[in-house]
């Protein structure tokens, strides 16, 4: 996460294709909790990386949403130099 928030930008790679974007880092606790909400049902593979941090014990949605406060989660658009 600092790495991202220092630099502020990044790479998405999807197959053989890469795309520049810009990161910026969402402060609404709200937001942060929606995003944190969603993510056990939208990327169900990617529980197990949260279990195995530490952050959460469970694919709960409830649980990742109250996991919130110590997650960085970025709002991530199309842009910015490679």
């Amino acid at each position: 996460m600092r790495n991202a928030l220092a630099a502020g930008r990044g790479e998405l790679t999807y197959g053989k294709s890469t795309w520049p974007v810009r990161l910026q880092p969402v402060e609404d606790d709200g937001v942060k909790e929606a995003v944190l909400r969603a993510f056990p049902v939208e990327v169900p593979n990617g529980v197990s990386f949260f279990r195995r941090l530490g952050v959460v014990g469970s694919d709960s949605p409830e649980e990742f949403a109250a996991a919130a406060p110590q997650c960085a989660v970025f709002h991530v658009t199309r842009g910015g130099s490679r």
